[in-house]
């Protein structure tokens, strides 16, 4: 564990995404082992995070059908559900075979475990047939096994005798000792079922000799290797005898002519490693000090513009309190004509445009000078929502924009509140900024046992693909505009961001051109008393 906390560190300093992504699947695997699966989810899940910003699908279709193992184990069969369906959507888009067969494979056994034998028939027949032309025979037996007791439970002895037998017969062609037992046993359990116990024992003898060579079969292995290596040595040993008597007169002879010439070669060798580590040691300190002054003229600038930017925004900020309060008090004491006064709010409307993009940079600058004070608490995630909803009625009403929701009661998530707030805040002022008047916005939580899921889903312009690759980061402005010509500093979503991922979450868009933009925050729920 320790060794792979180091190199998720050292994958950070190097920028190595894919490298931290691993070591966060490898502790999630080691806290499986451990059944430990809740922490195992966390990691599933911060790996997960970080290869949704990849281009590697594969590895992240992966980590989510491992993650979704996890629930399958502790039999949460709506989020396993949930995940395998991710999953297979991604292996198809990329025309990964095996990973396809795998998640249909695995969707079939979790609607087999919620009752839906007909869906869950149908996605283990898909599997079973991409994987017999792979020729990956192993999880056709246990998907052939699943297939039996779907129609055992319906009660169709014969269709579930047929699978069982099948998987046996596989895994005899194949040599799968495992499968072999585990086909036993279920064949036992069916011909007990129908009364056969002459069948059914034959089947569970068969099972018992299987399940003991598997168990065996290391040890077995262990023992014929010490035995081969013990035989080896001792012949070794007498060959050695032989020949030691025969050179023994010889070796004495030219021991003292051979160690001259040794220690004439070895310190030959010596003296030019020494001059070689001397020049390699030279260029690594001039390496290090060029890197050092590098480092520090780097320091040097990043701090030099992020005083500028502040320093700018600050002296920026005091004029345009002054503009907005004068244009207030104008206002207030002044009789002026409609269009004068039409004017005047215009100018009113760009000095607060204005004032809240230098407090979003302002802000950004704090949060990237500062380590971030997370407080993990419990916190009403449906009433988070509902107030930030509550909050946004002038600006919808404006627009004549209509907010449908789907909030149940109560979703307890653990996290900080104000961030929490910020981050639904953000999210629906870009909903509302982007979508044209006239059109709605929709707003979900669903609940997901150890997660709740908030969507955000606008109709408005979307998000192309090159501006998808933009998400997240500061000072990324995106091609759509906002349609009532709405301050945007391209700042909130990569502020966003830092808060999620702070609080062990998860965030990420969907959204095609033409056809909206829905936003997803994912985060753990309060664990249960």
């Amino acid at each position: 564990m320790e060794a792979y906390l180091r190199s998720i560190d050292a994958a950070r300093k190097a920028q190595n995404f894919q490298g931290e992504a691993n070591a966060y699947g490898a502790i999630a695997g080691i806290y499986s082992s451990a059944s430990n699966h809740r922490n195992a989810m966390i990691y599933f899940n911060k790996a997960i995070s970080i290869l949704r910003q990849s281009d590697d699908s594969v590895s992240l279709a992966s980590a989510i059908l491992n993650a979704g193992d996890e629930f399958l184990t502790i039999k949460i069969y709506d989020s396993a559900l949930l995940y395998f369906r991710e999953a297979e959507i991604i292996f198809q888009k990329t025309d990964y075979l095996i990973g396809k067969a795998y998640s249909s494979g695995n969707i079939g056994m979790v609607l087999a475990s919620m009752g839906e034998d007909n869906l869950a028939e149908q996605k283990i027949k898909e599997a079973t047939h991409i994987l017999e032309e792979l020729g990956d025979y192993y999880p056709v037996c246990v998907y052939l096994l699943s297939m039996s007791d779907i129609h055992h439970q319906k009660g169709d002895q014969p269709a579930a005798l047929h699978y069982a037998t099948r998987s046996l017969l596989l895994a005899k062609q194949y040599g799968l000792k495992e499968q072999i037992s585990e086909s036993s046993l279920k064949l036992s359990e069916l011909y007990m079922h129908a009364g056969n116990a002459d069948e059914s024992f034959r089947h569970y003898k068969n099972h018992i000799v299987y399940r003991d060579s598997v168990n065996n079969l290391e040890a077995v292995q262990n023992m014929a290797d010490l035995r081969t290596e013990y035989e080896i040595s001792q012949k070794q040993l007498e060959l050695f005898e032989k020949e030691e008597m025969l050179a023994r007169e010889k070796w004495i002879r030219n021991a003292l002519i051979a160690a001259f010439f040794v220690m004439i070669f070895l310190a030959a060798l010596t003296y030019r490693n020494f001059k070689n580590q001397q020049r390699t040691n030279q260029k690594v300190t001039e390496q290090k000090e060029e890197i050092e002054r590098k480092n520090k003229d780097l320091i040097s600038l990043n701090e030099e513009k992020n005083n500028l930017i502040s320093i700018v925004a600050h002296d920026l900020k005091s004029p345009v309190n002054q503009i907005k309060g004068m244009i207030s008090l104008v206002k207030m004491t002044c009789k002026v004509d409609e269009e004068s006064a039409t004017y005047f709010d215009m100018m009113e409307q760009s000095s607060v445009r204005l004032s809240d993009m230098i407090n979003k940079i302002l802000n950004v600058e704090a949060i990237e000078a500062t380590q971030l004070n997370v407080i993990l608490e419990p916190v009403n995630f449906s009433d988070v929502v509902r107030a930030n909803v509550n909050r946004s009625i002038v600006e919808v009403s404006r627009k004549q924009i209509q907010i449908q929701t789907s909030l149940p009661e109560n979703i307890i998530v653990n996290s900080d509140l104000r961030y929490t707030d910020q981050v639904i805040d953000n999210l629906l002022s870009n909903a509302i900024k982007f979508s044209p008047p006239g059109k709605n916005i929709y707003i979900t939580i669903t609940h997901h046992d150890t997660t709740a899921l908030c969507e955000i889903r606008d109709e408005g312009p979307g998000i192309s693909e090159s501006d998808k690759k933009k998400l997240f980061k500061k000072y990324q402005k995106l091609s759509a505009t906002p349609t009532s010509n709405e301050s945007s500093t391209g700042l909130g979503l990569s502020i966003v961001k830092k808060f999620v991922d702070a609080m062990g979450g998860e965030i990420w868009c969907e959204s095609e051109p033409g056809d909206g933009a829905s936003f997803f925050v994912r985060l753990l729920t309060y664990p249960r008393q």
